[in-house]
């Protein structure tokens, strides 16, 4: 997938006019041929689909009847096949519309409960918003840094990605490099910008073995804590939160309402508190199954030597719909 990415990112699209061509064309008629190309790619890239299917009735079979049920053969066969329509809308988006994206401030994309943000920002210890890597969320970020002060991890490490991320950031989206920037650096820049009453922005599906230990869909894995280290010292409220594609080209970015961890956990308790934050990645995961960007290498996330990581099913809380 990385490799079939790479070949598109590497692809310089502007010399042709590609992206002038596809803007002159009926939205309905581009998302139309967008689908054909995602379909086209379900058909021919077989061990793909088979590592997202496989990946897909892993984690979404539950214990549950209604968990079982929503992980039917037939139900994962449409998220595989969404998948792929959805990766290919995403590269469109970003490899050619987001050149324009800045004349169309967005249009397509709407806020859901942006009230949670403002009224959080109120209480002026910043706020760290924590999301998965689901639908498009490029444009997630790139919205928010419109309209607030903002700051992401992000790593350009990936030859395949870096292009997407170095375009983002001449666009004026800010962010810190994870493999580049030492980690006390890394850390002190965070918390001067929550400090100063900003916006941060941490994927919390983000996946290293390095990680310290935690459990996502009630597997062993390792993840970041440092969204649950930073609000834990700074007092700052955090928002779980997504961007998911509702139909065709358009986005809508969800906020939940604000956690305190601090007033929950104490500051040694930060691998609890990481736990509480990935059920609500789980949840809006589980929402739009089709738009989760790691369902392609999953399998390589689970981690059979990790001991003693607590499950997080009694964690679980409801997310806005």
């Amino acid at each position: 997938m990385y490799a079939w990415i790479g070949r598109l990112t590497g692809y310089d699209s502007g010399k042709i006019g590609w992206g002038s061509l596809f803007a002159r064309l009926p939205l309905r008629l581009t998302e139309w041929l967008l689908r054909g190309i995602g379909l086209l790619l379900y058909m021919f890239m077989h061990r793909q689909r088979a590592s997202v299917a496989g990946n897909m009735r892993d984690l979404l079979a539950g214990a549950g009847e209604s968990e079982a049920a929503a992980a039917s053969s037939r139900q994962i066969r449409r998220h595989v096949r969404e998948y792929f329509v959805h990766a290919a809308s995403t590269l469109y988006e970003l490899l050619l519309e987001s050149r324009t994206l800045p004349e169309q401030r967005g249009g397509r994309i709407r806020i859901h409960n942006e009230l949670s943000l403002i009224h959080a920002l109120e209480e002026g210890k910043g706020v760290i918003l924590y999301a998965p890597h689901l639908g498009n969320f490029f444009y997630f970020y790139w919205l928010l840094s419109q309209r607030y002060e903002c700051l992401t991890v992000a790593t350009a490490s990936s030859p395949e990605l870096a292009p997407l991320y170095h375009r983002f950031q001449e666009m004026g989206c800010a962010g810190l490099d994870y493999d580049k920037t030492p980690p006390l650096e890394l850390f002190r820049k965070l918390k001067h910008h929550l400090a100063s009453n900003g916006v941060v922005l941490l994927l919390g599906d983000f996946y290293r073995p390095s990680f310290p230990s935690t459990r996502l869909f009630g597997k062993a894995t390792r993840g970041p804590e440092g969204a649950a280290l930073l609000a834990l010292e700074q007092h700052a409220p955090v928002i779980p939160c997504c961007i998911v594609r509702e139909s065709g080209m358009n986005h809508r970015i969800v906020l939940e309402e604000p956690l305190h961890l601090h007033k929950h956990y104490a500051r040694s308790q930060r691998g609890e508190a990481t736990l509480r934050l990935n059920s609500y990645l789980e949840t809006m995961i589980r929402r739009a199954p089709e738009q989760w960007f790691y369902w392609f290498n999953a399998h390589e996330r689970w981690d059979v030597q990790s001991k003693g990581a607590r499950d997080t099913s009694s964690l679980k809380k409801p997310v806005t719909q």
